[in-house]
């Protein structure tokens, strides 16, 4: 919108700030209401993630138990990489690009980039090249991560593809605050899994050598079930370690505070339905799932974790 501002000379156009919603979309009724059921959905996904997840932790990683485990084994890195790939990467573009005629703008484009910029590495660099505690992980985790994906990416995906952001959007607070704590998020998240691998790699090799000589064996065991989950007991023992440096002296899991961050980013940029139901859904993810981890290095180091240490935002929670 534009503000004709008049004096003795011809008007003169002054830019104003942006409206409070900065953008049109879905003025077809059929579209819109598809568009409020499925943010509906997107909310009602978020609550049920988080009373589930904070009953019992979903079992991959460091709480993977045989007896828990949901459906058969797939490879670790094969399973992180359809969770998150295909649908956060792949479907995301393809809705952004062909969903719309509209010419993309420069908000669009900048926030699409974003997102995809996030999946790039989350879903291929990262499964690529971080280290896993174990080398399977069950069917039913990767197929539950990938319908959230799926919901979100494509709510995500067609809002950017639709919505007619104002011109001077690009210069309002929400849009370049919403930004740069995308940035710091996502650095964040990048920095705390480039740590864990350093010194998980570190502590494999350190550790490797001990086990071999004289470690604990379970040659003793007769049931198979049970040798199976001493050995991979031994091996997440050898796997893990108390992590020290930067954020990971005030909370347990930065990585997870780092993508909370990036989505908030996000949220706040695209002043957005879908933008702010992705973020609340994550959230019903990493806090559980934060306050589990916790639990877990206490239970596994005792004294030697520090006990100041918080879950998820520091000196927080």
């Amino acid at each position: 919108p534009r503000l004709l501002a008049k004096g003795n000379a011809a008007a003169i156009p002054v830019e104003m700030v942006a409206s409070p919603i900065p953008y049109e979309a879905y003025t077809d009724e059929a579209e819109a209401i598809a568009f409020y059921v499925l943010n509906g959905v997107g909310g009602v996904l978020a609550v049920i993630s988080f009373v589930v997840q904070s009953r019992d932790s979903a079992p991959y990683g460091r709480h993977y138990a045989a007896e828990k485990a949901w459906g058969p084994q797939i490879p670790q890195r094969l399973g992180h990489i359809l969770s998150d790939f295909p649908t956060g990467f792949v479907l995301f573009l393809l809705v952004f690009l062909l969903s719309r005629s509209l010419p993309k703008e420069a908000p669009n484009i900048v926030l699409a980039a974003c997102w995809l910029a996030h999946y790039l590495h989350r879903g291929l660099i990262h499964p690529l090249v971080t280290s896993y505690s174990d080398k399977c992980t069950p069917l039913g985790i990767t197929l539950g991560g990938m319908f959230p994906n799926t919901l979100f990416s494509f709510l995500n995906a067609w809002f950017l593809a639709s919505a007619d952001y104002e011109d001077v959007y690009v210069a309002d607070p929400r849009f370049i605050i919403g930004l740069v704590v995308f940035v710091v998020g996502f650095v964040v998240n990048r920095w705390a899994d480039w740590k864990m691998k350093r010194l998980r790699d570190a502590q494999r090799a350190k550790a490797a050598d001990a086990f071999t000589a004289g470690g604990p064996t379970t040659d003793n065991v007769v049931d198979a079930k049970q040798k199976a989950e001493d050995q991979r007991q031994m091996a997440r023992r050898k796997h893990y370690v108390i992590p020290h440096g930067g954020l990971y002296e005030l909370i347990a899991c930065p990585n997870y505070f780092g993508e909370m961050t990036e989505w908030l980013g996000f949220a706040v940029a695209c002043w957005s339905l879908p933008g702010l139901f992705w973020w609340l859904f994550c959230c019903s993810t990493f806090v559980p799932r934060a306050q589990d981890n916790l639990r877990w290095y206490r239970t596994t180091f005792g004294d030697d974790y520090p006990g100041e240490r918080r879950a998820l935002i520091p000196f927080l929670f």
